[in-house]
């Protein structure tokens, strides 16, 4: 939110405050990701992952918080190339001294429908799991309903993202004929699979696919002169850790008293997904354009924003992590077993 040496107080103290909060809001979501993904990886069975989260947290909330801030500003930053030497980041992003440059969005009247269906279907589905955890606090098992919806909704989750990982990968495949055909056998093999006993299976695969080909696409970006090789391996590694933590896992996670995430999830993303295709919605994006001197379109975050932002979540994430990590030691070994055979919700 600008403002200049010639606005009023009012204007000047206005801006500040809504640079506050935008900061603040954005900061917050992606340290509580952040810092929650990190406390349960400090708890993982992986000495990898644990150690990794353990570093991090023991470093990051060790450092104050100020240097972090000089750091990002002025080491990383500052140190970017100029305007016409951006990075260019996948997805049509640019980072330069300016700061970063992102795809504007822009919709139309009938998006505004999206929206309003996604927030109440986030609703519904808060609902649908609040009432579903109810009835299994009172008779120690969940409506059958919720059960049979569940089980189609696993399936739908999972072809949707195993079509859409396998669809990826084959994009990146050269001179590949038939790609959508084979990216739609291998995601109906792998949902057929979530109805027989070796279903812990078909999430690592998905996670592996998924986060090797994300990898290979943003590194490939970022670090063009790296030879492609390099950045495959490394992308396969990172993917295979991924998959081995998921299937590490994967048995103390399929227990019936844990609730079906994936029908709240289908209904959060399910029904907005179907007012789009109904209502005929556009989202169409602006994507920065480099003229003579600067980016013209898009978004242009400035330094100071991007800056804050990052120091902010890195640091705060780590006092986040360790809240969760101490509030899931606090519990006695046994009590979650104990109040799970009584039927009592997971909190």
């Amino acid at each position: 939110f600008p403002w200049s040496l010639s606005s009023f107080y009012w204007q000047a103290f206005l801006a500040g405050l809504l640079n506050t909060l935008l900061v603040a809001v954005i900061g917050i979501f992606f340290a509580t990701i952040l810092g929650f993904t990190l406390g349960i990886a400090r708890l993982s069975s992986n000495w990898l992952i644990s150690r990794f989260a353990t570093v991090y947290v023991e470093t990051i909330r060790n450092i104050p918080l100020l240097l972090q801030l000089f750091f990002w500003y002025f080491a990383v930053l500052k140190a970017m190339p100029a305007v016409r030497e951006s990075f260019a980041l996948p997805l049509d992003i640019f980072i330069n001294q300016r700061g970063l440059m992102v795809p504007r969005p822009l919709i139309d009247q009938e998006f505004t429908w999206v929206i309003v269906a996604f927030v109440v279907a986030v609703i519904a589905a808060v609902a649908i799991a609040r009432w579903a955890m109810t009835v299994r606090t009172q008779t120690g098992a969940y409506p059958r309903p919720i059960i049979m919806a569940a089980r189609v909704a696993n399936a739908a989750v999972t072809f949707a993202m195993s079509l859409l990982a396998f669809s990826l990968l084959a994009a990146l495949v050269p001179n590949m004929g038939s790609a959508f055909t084979l990216a739609l056998v291998a995601a109906a093999v792998l949902t057929a699979l979530t109805f027989t006993p070796f279903a812990v299976y078909a999430r690592p695969i998905i996670a592996f696919v998924l986060t090797a080909v994300i990898l290979s696409f943003l590194l490939g970006g970022m670090f063009a002169g790296v030879p492609a090789l390099v950045i495959t391996i490394a992308s396969i590694a990172a993917a295979l850790v991924l998959a081995w933590t998921l299937l590490d896992g994967a048995d103390a996670r399929a227990t019936e008293g844990k609730f079906p995430i994936a029908l709240p999830l289908l209904v959060a993303f399910g029904v907005p997904a179907l007012v789009y295709w109904v209502t005929g919605a556009s989202l169409q994006f602006e994507l920065p354009v480099l003229n003579r001197f600067n980016f013209a379109g898009g978004v242009q975050l400035p330094p100071e924003l991007v800056a804050l932002v990052f120091g902010l979540s890195i640091y705060t994430a780590a006092f986040i992590a360790e809240n969760v990590r101490g509030g899931i030691r606090a519990v006695s070994k046994g009590q979650t077993e104990a109040a799970q055979s009584l039927g009592i919700k997971e909190a």
